[in-house]
């Protein structure tokens, strides 16, 4: 009896076992459908359809920033990571001959102005009272003269005096009358207004020496290295004591917008019709592995270029044509290094 109720539980155990199995494996099968199907739909909404090198690059393309002038480098003014206004001094050319010049210029103008300021005002008032005191004494030497002619007039026709003591008192008479009239002319001279010719002649003066200094300001700007954008200090190449060449130039500074990161993708002329404005983009580097960086594609260029971006694999093709498309990343890519040689990945 005991034996043949272990036979029957083996029975039901097989049973239960059997039925445990074809159940599972029927769920099994059953899934794998749904799971293929999600993978699927997946991989259509996120194919990779083109693939591309590029760089890293700020919020605009970095610009190389030299001299208008010859001349060795006297100062240096900052250094790399800071951050500069457009229009800051960044360095200055020796030029001690051109202040010097630029010197003399202003004491010209100066003296210049000087005398157009003297010749609008006319006489000082010295000079006015002291032709006016000279009129005054030759108006009185002129009336004792007449005075005493007159008074011998009558005595030379009775014969009661010489006739040249007639003559001489009728000089003198002649002379204190030619003294008031010079004396007269010259306080007019004193009085009058500057002549238009000489107020021109003396604005034009004025006028040109001001125009020199302007032009030596001018050449002065030039030994003075500014910054043409805002931005960042990324390198500075320059170095007090090393001479500059317009001939031969160099940059001294380059300055980049780093408040964001973009990517300058290099599209390969067989993938350009792939790639358009607003397509999600992926961004991977060798120098973070395991991390990616999603960015859209911003701006695309119309034009076809060389290839400066290279991956440095043996087999990959140089010349070939490419065409530049500009990829804007989201606010994580910062940790991204400017110049740094990137893949990129465009997606359906």
């Amino acid at each position: 009896m005991k034996v043949r109720n272990a036979f029957c539980w083996m029975i039901v155990g097989s049973a239960v076992t059997f039925f445990a199995l074809t159940w599972s494996q029927h769920n099994a099968l059953g899934s794998i459908p749904e799971t293929v199907s999600a993978v699927e739909a997946a991989t259509s909404r996120s194919t990779i359809i083109a693939a591309s090198p590029g760089r890293v690059e700020g919020a605009s393309e970095p610009v190389e920033v030299g001299a208008a002038a010859d001349g060795v480098i006297q100062s240096v003014l900052v250094k790399e990571g800071q951050f500069v206004e457009r229009g800051a001094m960044l360095a200055q050319i020796a030029c001690l001959d051109v202040q010097a010049e630029l010197q003399q210029a202003m004491a010209d103008h100066d003296a210049a102005q000087q005398r157009l300021s003297r010749l609008l005002a006319g006489s000082r008032p010295e000079e006015r009272e002291f032709a006016a005191q000279k009129v005054k004494t030759a108006k009185a030497v002129l009336a004792e003269a007449s005075k005493y002619y007159e008074r011998i007039k009558p005595l030379a026709a009775e014969d009661a005096i010489p006739q040249v003591s007639l003559d001489k008192a009728r000089r003198d008479f002649e002379v204190a009358q030619s003294q008031v009239e010079e004396s007269l002319r010259n306080q007019r001279i004193v009085d009058a207004s500057p002549m238009k010719e000489d107020a021109a002649r003396a604005g034009a003066e004025v006028s040109s020496a001001a125009a020199r200094v302007h032009m030596i300001q001018e050449k002065l700007n030039k030994y003075l290295v500014r910054a043409p954008i805002s931005g960042t200090i990324t390198r500075s190449f320059a170095k007090p004591g090393e001479s500059f060449s317009t001939i031969m130039p160099k940059p001294l500074f380059t300055i980049s917008d780093v408040s964001l990161r973009r990517v300058r993708a290099q599209i390969d002329e067989r993938d350009i019709a792939m790639v358009k404005i607003g397509q999600m983009v992926e961004i991977t580097a060798e120098a973070f592995p395991g991390r990616t960086f999603k960015g859209t594609v911003a701006h695309v260029y119309p034009a076809l270029g060389r290839k400066t971006v290279v991956t440095g694999d043996p087999a990959e093709k140089t010349d070939r044509d490419v065409l530049e498309a500009l990829i804007s990343l989201k606010s994580d890519a910062l940790a991204l290094p400017l110049g740094l040689r990137v893949s990129t990945q465009f997606f359906q």
